[in-house]
């Protein structure tokens, strides 16, 4: 296994086994929110693991799913919506990336889809440097 192969597995099942039955739960508006803010974050993860896995299938339902957790948190930063973004508000954990690692990001989805020439185009708006 790849990636995440082994913690998937572990997340998947806690997810599953754990996680899914509280969410049936009957809560207060704010511990609701909670809930679903934490499991917003654990739905995340388990996408990349499964994508990193080739399980790709599987990956989007649980990036699709993710987005209805922050909905119904009321978490507009956890759902990644960067439109009202300010950089001053971000998590410590994404401070790193920018608008140049976004260009990076786009450029290497594009040179994996062979798309090259799209990828030089995209450096050249960002004015960055991309080497085949």
């Amino acid at each position: 296994m790849s990636g995440g192969g082994h913690a998937r597995r572990a997340r998947i099942q806690y997810l599953h086994t754990v996680v899914r039955p509280v969410l049936d739960g009957r809560y207060s508006d704010d511990i609701g929110k909670q809930l679903c803010s934490a499991v917003a974050e654990g739905l995340l993860p388990a996408g990349w693991m499964s994508y990193d896995n080739g399980l790709h299938g599987i990956a989007q339902r649980y990036f699709l799913q993710d987005p209805r957790m922050p909905q119904a948190a009321g978490d507009r930063l956890l759902g990644g919506k960067l439109g009202q973004r300010t950089p001053e508000s971000d998590p410590p954990y994404i401070a790193y990336f920018d608008e140049v690692e976004l260009a990076t990001e786009v450029g290497h989805c594009f040179r994996v889809l062979g798309r090259s020439a799209e990828t030089a185009e995209r450096g050249a708006v960002e004015g960055l440097s991309i080497e085949s």
